[in-house]
């Protein structure tokens, strides 16, 4: 029986197949390791762009391209409106 993907073995397997800027790369990968088994990650911006090792507009940017590549969904946390959600779209590539 195969074993099931993670989310930081699918973002690694996204890196591998498309053509991602190195702060999307790098975003995918700390959202994806952040994300719990629904592949939603609450981390803040901030602390994307501290684990990524880039600035917080980088995040933004980064974040923006994700999502237009279909990769992610970026969302509003229902109780603080200037806060986001990250959704993987694990059918991203299927």
């Amino acid at each position: 029986m195969a074993e099931k993907e993670t989310m930081t073995d699918w973002a690694f397997r996204q890196i591998s197949i498309r053509n991602l800027a190195i702060s999307e790369r790098l975003c995918l990968l700390v959202i994806s390791f952040c994300s719990d088994s629904a592949g939603v990650c609450e981390a803040f911006v901030g602390e994307i762009a501290e684990a990524a090792g880039i600035s917080q507009r980088s995040v933004i940017r980064a974040t923006a391209g994700l999502e237009r590549a279909g990769l992610i969904r970026v969302a509003r946390r229902s109780n603080d409106s200037r806060a986001n959600i990250y959704v993987i779209n694990r059918g991203a590539g299927e």
